[in-house]
């Protein structure tokens, strides 16, 4: 192909000008030289075609432009044209090339493109413009010594130019900010090395399709192209490097037969091919530092988009992009435009539900938008109904044609599991004890007593899984799951705990909250001290200094205390139920939580009158009453055993002989100079510690 366009240059650089052009000619010497000139026209052409082969396209842009203009209606100049805009990362020039041609054509001819011509804009249009295949080489003379190998690429680096992004969906919101930190990063001038960006997320976040918009906005400053492979990273059947690093070689048009058959041979030729342009690399899905570091570029004209669940800490010096859940005007906006700005307006309050059970996930949002789209005679609010119920949410409302929300969160715990036996790890287990735990968020401690193994243990378990982003940490030592995966997490435990187990850990956080490390203060809110917990187990209770260290742990922990003891009471675990539920009484009154401590106290006396336990049961009606009373509630009356017997359980025959009347003050207390809580040193209602 070299030979053929030397040949052909030489050739024409021996025409000089129109000939004859200052004589008067009849017609068979102007038909004459009209064939001349055809015959440069086309030899023009042929040399242009090797060009183009051999890679040659930025040299001819502006050649061809000239001739285009001097030729308005050869239609094969402007079609190396278009190819030579587009090959050079020009595509709005090469399809305003088309529309030039097209307008002459129509007004001067009126005619339409031909059909290889109108072919070709539709290949500009979709990103698969591809040139002509090179000519084969010439064979080589015969040698005495051995040939030589043959070469990795083909002759003249006459490869296609990849244009392998997926098409760029149209409906992406709320990732501005990202494209724009992604836009920087890939198109930074000052730079001696190959940018790698990392989109990091769990999965249904939208990162591919991120990565495809940003590739196509910065396709312009990767003139030579862009690849695009999906490593399958969260799948058991993930891509190989072998076999990742043999469809880039092709991509950059390596001859097949000549692809090295070593991982660091196909490496080291991947670097060197990419060096010899300016080429966009986005490996899609990746599942660790190890599976991506070969696939890399070398030269600082290159860059790579890496996604993946994995937090890929071992990527050395890449730029780390964090996507998280939509905020609800933007999960709103995406609904819009799925299932249709009136229907949605319609209904505000459905429409504001059916967010918020999508809690900001895109891949969740696109199914329930697709599902109403789908479905003209569906009301939202309909959508919104069966979505809270919760049983089936998974396998039926979250799932539409090859989207599922449940595939996509077990392509991600399947990374949990030993690939060859089958076992689930550690992580794995953590990940369905998750599953029982009431609260919003679990504290360390909390999550290891869950587990039942030691602190550090739980922490490299919760550590595994927040780099597969199945929980995230925006705290140190505490975690926190997506609603979704919440739902996901607890249909592994019914499936994967047996009932022994999952009481067991239930039993656990609740047990070992009620155990009291510290010694009791001197007064009690209560007539009789609690007993304590039991103390044994991999994870010690917490111990506290002071009543004002044991308060602030309170306040960390107000909700997942509150839904412990509720779930221990449903699950039947009632001497730890009322335990817990009476020990927060003092904390419940010193921030005047009445509604908490009303929750707390109903489960506990629950729990102790369907064991018989009279004390327990004592001490939650008399919580309840106080708070019933200082919630402003002075309706309320507790039911039997009532306060009198209550005290009369707990032996305190000093304060018996009340009207009955919840949060009454015993006959005389005030006269007598009664004191509640006799010791100044202990602060009212300081929490009891534990």
């Amino acid at each position: 192909m070299a030979a053929a366009a030397d040949v052909l240059a030489s050739a024409l650089s021996l025409w000089r000008a129109d000939p004859l052009a200052d004589e008067v000619h009849g017609l068979a010497v102007r038909s004459r030289l009209h064939g001349l000139q055809e015959t440069r026209l086309q030899a023009l052409e042929g040399r242009i075609e090797a060009e183009l082969r051999l890679g040659r396209h930025r040299e001819l842009v502006v050649e061809l432009r000239a001739m285009a203009d001097a030729h308005p209606l050869r239609e094969a100049l402007h079609g190396q044209l278009m190819l030579a805009l587009s090959r050079s990362g020009r595509q709005a020039e090469a399809l305003d090339a088309f529309m030039t041609l097209r307008s002459t054509l129509v007004e001067e001819l009126g005619v339409e493109p031909s059909a290889p011509l109108q072919e070709l804009h539709r290949l500009l249009l979709t990103g698969d413009v591809a040139p002509p295949a090179p000519a084969p080489p010439p064979a080589a003379a015969p040698a005495a010594s051995a040939p030589p190998a043959a070469p990795p690429v083909r002759p003249g680096a006459g490869a296609p130019r990849p244009a392998q992004l997926p098409r760029s969906v149209g409906d992406l919101v709320g990732r501005e900010e990202q494209l724009e930190a992604l836009a920087a990063e890939l198109t930074a001038v000052d730079r001696f090395a190959t940018p790698v960006v990392a989109v990091i997320g769990m999965g249904g976040l939208g990162k591919t399709a991120l990565v495809v918009r940003a590739g196509h906005r910065v396709a312009p400053a990767y003139p030579d192209g862009a690849l695009y492979l999906d490593l399958r990273g969260a799948d058991a059947d993930f891509l190989d490097v072998d076999t990742a690093l043999h469809r880039l070689l092709l991509g950059l048009g390596a001859d097949p037969a000549a692809v090295p058959g070593d991982t660091e041979t196909r490496s080291a030729l991947l670097r060197s091919l990419a060096a010899q342009g300016r080429y966009l690399f986005v490996l899609d899905n990746a599942r660790d530092a190890a599976q991506v570091r070969p696939l890399l570029p070398g030269s600082a004209g290159c860059a790579a988009l890496v996604t993946s669940r994995n937090r890929l800490a071992g990527l050395e010096a890449a730029h780390r992009v964090e996507l998280d859940v939509l905020h609800r005007a933007d999960s709103h906006l995406l609904l819009s435009r799925i299932a249709g700005t009136d229907r949605v307006a319609r209904e505000p309050e459905a429409a504001a539900e059916l967010v918020d059970l999508c809690a900001g996930l895109p891949l969740a949002l696109r199914i329930v938008g697709s599902r109403l789209a789908s479905r003209p005679s569906w009301t939202v609010r309909e959508l919104a109904d069966r979505l809270v119920h919760r049983s089936r949410l998974l396998d039926d409302e979250l799932a539409v044609d090859d989207l599922a929300a449940r595939a996509c969160f077990e392509t991600s715990y399947a990374t949990l599991v030993d690939d060859e036996s089958g076992i689930e790890l550690g992580a794995a287990r953590a990940f369905q004890l998750l599953g029982l735990w009431p609260g919003p968020e679990i504290a360390l401690p909390a999550a290891a007593a869950l587990f039942g193994v030691p602190v550090r243990q739980a922490e490299s378990e919760l550590e595994r899984l927040v780099d597969m982003n199945l929980i995230q940490s925006a705290e140190h030592r505490r975690y926190h799951m997506h609603d979704l995966i919440r739902v996901y997490s607890a249909e592994r435990a019914a499936l994967g705990l047996r009932p022994e187990e999952r009481r067991a850990a239930l039993e656990r956080p609740s047990s070992g909250a009620c155990t009291r490390r510290t010694p009791p203060p001197r007064s009690s809110p209560l007539p009789v001290p609690l007993p304590a917990g039991p103390a044994d187990g991999p994870v010690p209770p917490p111990e506290f200094g002071s009543p004002q260290q044991a308060l602030e742990w309170c306040d960390a922990e107000r909700s997942g205390l509150v839904a412990v003891v509720q779930q221990a009471s449903a699950a039947g675990l009632d001497r730890p139920a009322w335990l817990l539920g009476t020990l927060l009484m003092a904390y419940f009154e010193q921030r005047m939580l009445w509604s908490e401590m009303i929750t707390t106290h109903l489960a506990a006396r629950t729990s102790a009158g369907r064991i018989g336990d009279a004390d327990g049961a004592a001490r939650a009606l008399m919580g309840l009453a106080s708070a019933y009373r200082r919630s402003g509630d002075f309706g309320r009356r507790c039911p039997p055993p009532g306060r009198a017997s209550a005290y009369r359980e707990l032996g305190d025959e000093r304060r018996r002989g009340g009207d009955g009347h919840p949060g009454a003050d015993p006959p005389g207390a005030r006269r007598a100079g009664h004191r509640r809580r006799a010791a100044p040193e202990h602060p009212r209602g300081a929490p009891r510690p534990g």
